[in-house]
């Protein structure tokens, strides 16, 4: 049977346990009381149901839908399940109540039949999909999108990443092979490791391009055991598990760091992506600075450790000048000093100049060791 136009009862319609919006955990359940208040989780029904209260159901853009898999009556919705969630949870009253959607429902005359695309495969309707959603008017957050063209990649051992993001109507095959690597490595410690996205101190969207866009710096490459590597590069297909079992723990430690981690207390260090991601990457590449960072989880201490003994001084030094530069231009400028106030101004250049002593002694100590 070919994909066709048709029109079917909403009650033939199955939501889709693998949509990939939903967390893996949501993924595991085909209840469909759960899967209407995950899809809710993601993305609020409200504008919805406004909508069908307001104007009814407008049967304009069809549900994408495939053949039931065990069930030659029904069909598994795999575009549009939150318009037919927003239909269904008039079915679960209960469920309507805790999400506060029972007077809105009561005002919205039943819908029982809508049009429909039936696609022959999950295969036949990806392309269409993917193109909505990557670059079209509704697009998903990064980890959705990364969980598509990675069950593509997945299922299509003949497909490169290229082809696939030309599939996908998204013009960079960069960036959906580092998106592929972020969700392998993301879920491989999910899987391996104690760390866990719920446990994130960071709040709002998960930001999934944090480890993305780290795993192409060589720092966070040498900790993680994948440096060198040739899927790294185009035309090799990218493992399943990226990261090699004995940098596991390593790949736990990167991600505390980088996201949180609640049960341990410790907050993400990482408050803006451009400079801290690579600061991160080079303080766990170092051992030292890493048992710093690790007493401290002061990112920019354990980071300055990184610099010479020489620069940081020198850095210091320029500092104190300039900070002396406006205090000579303030008493030079500004109105003449009481008696009190002299000897009070003389006290605290005093304990200036002797610290500026105690570094000319010790470096001219230095010369003379020499």
């Amino acid at each position: 049977m070919d994909n066709h136009l048709d029109t079917v009862k909403v009650e033939c319609l199955v939501l889709d346990s693998q949509n990939p919006r939903l967390s893996e955990s949501e993924k595991l359940s085909d209840n469909e009381n759960t899967l209407i208040e995950a899809i809710n989780k993601f993305a609020s029904l409200k504008d919805i149901l406004v909508s069908y209260k307001n104007n009814g159901y407008i049967d304009i853009e069809p549900i994408v839908v495939t053949k039931h898999p065990e069930n030659t009556k029904q069909y598994t919705v795999l575009e549009g399940n939150r318009r037919i969630a927003a239909i269904k949870i008039n079915q679960y009253p209960k469920l309507a109540e805790k999400l506060g959607y029972s007077q809105l429902l009561a005002e919205i005359a039943p819908i029982e039949m809508v049009t429909v695309w039936i696609a022959d495969s999950r295969e036949d309707a990806e392309a269409f999909i993917g193109f909505k959603h990557v670059t079209g008017a509704h697009k998903w957050d990064s980890i959705a999108k990364a969980k598509y063209a990675y069950k593509i990649y997945q299922k299509h051992s003949d497909k490169s990443i290229e082809h696939i993001a030309e599939q996908m109507g998204d013009s960079s095959s960069k960036t959906i092979r580092n998106m592929i690597k972020g969700i392998l490595v993301i879920e491989q410690a999910e899987a391996r490791t104690n760390w866990s996205r719920s446990q994130r101190t960071k709040v709002g969207r998960f930001g999934l391009s944090h480890i993305y866009s780290a795993l192409t710096y060589k720092s966070y490459q040498r900790f993680l055991g994948i440096d060198g590597e040739p899927w790294h590069s185009v035309g090799h297909r990218i493992p399943e598990n990226p990261i090699p079992e004995h940098k596991l723990k390593n790949l736990e430690i990167c991600l505390r760091y980088m996201y949180g981690d609640k049960q341990l207390g410790m907050r993400s260090v990482i408050q803006s992506q451009t400079p801290d991601l690579r600061k991160l990457g080079e303080v766990l590449d170092n051992p030292d600075t890493l048992r710093m960072l690790k007493v401290t989880n002061d990112l920019e201490k354990a980071y300055r450790a990184l610099e010479p003994l020489t620069e940081t001084c020198a850095e210091n030094l320029y500092r104190i000048t300039v900070l002396l530069d406006d205090t000579i231009s303030l008493l030079f400028t500004g109105k003449n000093l009481s008696i009190e106030e002299k000897v009070d101004m003389r006290g605290h250049i005093e304990v200036v100049q002797g610290k500026i002593d105690k570094l000319y002694r010790h470096i001219g100590n230095n010369e003379s060791d020499d």
